[in-house]
């Protein structure tokens, strides 16, 4: 097990139109990680594995930041326990970032995933507050983002959700933060809406326009852009190699911490309220993970992805796929006690 994705809490302050935790954000009934779970959690994986097993952390909500002290307690332990031999990753969307927040974690290495989309059409076109649908996230992000030292600046990697809509604008996207001074991006594609073969195809004409930017801009600055995501945005490979004709799936490397303190199999399982994907858990942090359930789990998971391709297109991995599937009702329901 190299990564451990851990979600503090369900409850965020933007209601984003791609968000694929939606449907489990801001329930009824809130739900967030407290100390002693995240703790036990972390001394569980470090004593099971030892310093050699997890090599990353990756923290998520809902939003992070709006249990910030929480979130610097989580990562001042995880320092304690593991100390340099482990990388830790923050996803916020960063309208509760400050100067103060930032230093505290840049001085713990934490790489920070800031979700932003690029200028204002096409930031605020997919991202919205939440409760306050006029108000726009893209001038709150700016105003974040000019608060902070410009030297600092470089220590971001901003996170760009793609859309149909958005794709065509690459190079529009990527050259508002090249003027910005940020040189590390990150592409992601909205996952669970369809992407057609024209949306496919003006991704590839989008990033053809996004090269020749790139080209100019290497040969007349030098100053090399890191932009990660793309390849596999254009040749998506869902995560298993071919041989013979037969796929074999990669091994599935990660474990999720959900919010309610329960382990699961896939971050899929956030997609759905706590209660509904509950058929999917894999332990928690009382009992720490029933691996054999898990691996059966996956198992599951790969035979239906060895169904599927070949038999209808899926546009992202096809284990989520059958998480949602199973946890939705629409293929055979996954007993707690299989």
């Amino acid at each position: 097990m190299e990564e451990l994705e851990v979600y503090l809490n369900n409850r965020c302050n933007l209601s984003c139109r791609y968000c694929y935790v939606a449907a489990a954000v801001n329930q009824r009934k809130s739900a967030g990680l407290s100390d002693d779970q995240i703790r036990s959690s972390f001394e569980y994986f470090h004593k099971a594995q030892g310093s050699g097993g997890l090599r990353e952390i990756r923290f998520f909500g809902g939003e992070p930041l709006l249990d910030f002290a929480l979130l610097e307690r989580s990562i001042a332990y995880a320092r304690r326990l593991w100390g340099d031999g482990i990388s830790m990753v923050l996803f916020t969307n960063g309208t509760r970032l400050t100067p103060e927040r930032l230093d505290a974690l840049v001085g713990h290495e934490v790489c920070l995933m800031l979700s932003m989309d690029g200028d204002a059409q096409t930031n605020d076109a997919g991202r919205l507050f939440r409760g306050r649908p006029k108000a726009s996230v893209h001038a709150a992000l700016m105003r974040v983002l000019y608060s902070l030292d410009p030297a600092k600046l470089g220590q971001l990697k901003i996170s760009i959700t793609i859309t149909p809509e958005t794709a065509p604008k690459l190079e529009q996207s990527v050259r508002f933060f090249h003027d910005l001074g940020i040189r590390r991006i990150d592409f992601k594609p909205a996952q669970f809406i369809e992407w057609t073969p024209a949306a496919v195809e003006g991704l590839r004409h989008g990033f053809e326009k996004l090269e020749g930017f790139l080209a100019r801009n290497f040969a007349a600055e030098r100053d090399l852009m890191e932009l990660d995501g793309l390849e596999e945005l254009l040749e998506p490979r869902h995560g298993a190699s071919s041989q013979n004709g037969e796929f074999r799936w990669n091994q599935c490397k990660n474990i999720v911490l959900g919010p309610d303190g329960s382990y699961y199999p896939c971050f899929a399982a956030m997609m759905y309220p706590l209660e509904q994907a509950a058929i999917v858990r894999v332990g928690d942090v009382a009992s720490g993970v029933d691996w054999e359930r898990r691996e059966n789990l996956l198992e599951r998971a790969r035979d239906y992805g060895r169904r599927k391709i070949g038999s209808e297109d899926i546009s992202w991995c096809p284990m989520s796929f059958y998480f949602c599937q199973a946890i939705s009702g629409q293929e055979q329901a996954v007993s707690l006690d299989s």
